[in-house]
């Protein structure tokens, strides 16, 4: 109720269990990370500082008129009640239920309650939230840990914080994507304090920006240097071509070199193919030209080179590309798209 202020907030229920603890409550949207930062805060301060726990039987009906009571929507209560206070003002139930109006009071916890387990908020140790959802329409839960859990969830996010910091010291573009991957999906896999988490998810969504702008700048770096190839390649008198191009399978890079092929031999047929230096790739584009229409098919050409491979592809007549994902027969594919015009222009 501190922490969302300006809503309506009732208990909706809560579990103590040996392993952790929920609380749910009404509130009709998810809690914004900072929020669940500060009723974690406000916890531990509680927590650090030490305040005895009451507990007292009373009569319901007094018991209720108590300002700033918790109970859950609903439930019946017996007659007498036991309730539960604790909170930085000193107090007694006694003085609760012989004030029930004091303002004071709005700083304490007070709740019917049938079972609690310490007798003091030190006793608790530490306090970690571990999760914020929503369980129904309205009515969101916060789980959390206390103890050795709480730290254990504390560790955990320390650690991830380290293998976080580690892959961003990554030099290699593709073996900082595939840590990223990875830590995308561990971090929700492992439990730990919800906060920390989140930072940790905005961390690693910052990496894989990183990599992003590397594969841009890379793919950039392929097209420019796919060009320059691409220039220097003597067109004049050829009834076709077929060329390797050194980018790694990218079709983007291999279509700007195809641009000044055909731009520089409208009439030619022309068909590159490419393949990665790892071998899990092989890319082929092919264009033929109305001049030679009727006696080349592209899909034909890049299909023939492709199946060396394992690979297919598609298009029209007169352009096509395809791909593979096995690049050992590369010298086949090769081959066998050197051998698909000849005799035919």
């Amino acid at each position: 109720r501190k922490v969302l202020s300006g809503s309506l907030i009732d208990q909706r229920g809560s579990i103590v269990a040996p392993d952790k603890l929920r609380f749910d409550f009404s509130y009709g949207k998810p809690m914004k990370t900072e929020e669940v930062a500060q009723v974690q805060n406000l916890v531990r301060e509680i927590i650090a500082g030490g305040y005895d726990i009451h507990k007292q039987e009373c009569a319901l009906p007094a018991a209720k008129q108590v300002k700033t009571l918790r109970a859950v929507f609903g439930e019946v209560y017996p007659d007498p009640v036991r309730v539960v206070t604790v909170g930085p003002v000193d107090h007694t139930i006694d003085k609760l239920l012989a004030d029930p109006e004091n303002e004071q009071w709005n700083s304490l916890s007070v709740e019917f309650c049938g079972g609690t387990h310490m007798d003091n908020t030190k006793e608790a140790s530490t306090f970690a939230i571990i999760g914020e959802e929503g369980t129904a329409k309205g009515v969101r839960r916060l789980v959390a840990v206390t103890k050795d859990a709480a730290r254990v969830a504390q560790e955990a996010a320390n650690d991830f914080d380290k293998r976080v910091e580690r892959a961003g010291e990554l030099t290699d573009t593709q073996a900082l994507d595939e840590e990223v991957s990875k830590m995308r999906k561990e971090v929700d896999e492992i439990t730990m304090d919800y906060v920390r988490k989140d930072a940790i998810k905005a961390a690693i969504d910052k990496l894989k920006e990183k990599v992003l702008a590397a594969e841009k700048e890379l793919i950039k770096a392929k097209t420019e240097g796919a060009v320059e190839w691409a220039k220097s390649l003597d067109v004049a008198g050829k009834p076709f071509m077929v060329e390797v191009v050194d980018v790694e399978g990218d079709v983007k890079a291999m279509d700007a070199a195809m641009k000044v092929i055909n731009t520089a031999a409208p009439d030619t047929p022309v068909c590159f193919l490419s393949k990665s230096a790892k071998g899990d790739k092989v890319s082929c584009l092919a264009v033929v030209p109305k001049a030679v229409a009727g006696k080349l098919d592209a899909k034909d050409w890049i299909n023939v080179a492709l199946e060396q491979c394992g690979g297919k592809g598609g298009g029209k007549p007169d352009r096509a590309q395809g791909a593979a994902k096995d690049a050992s027969k590369f010298a086949a594919a090769l081959e066998a798209a050197k051998g698909y015009p000849a005799g035919k222009v």
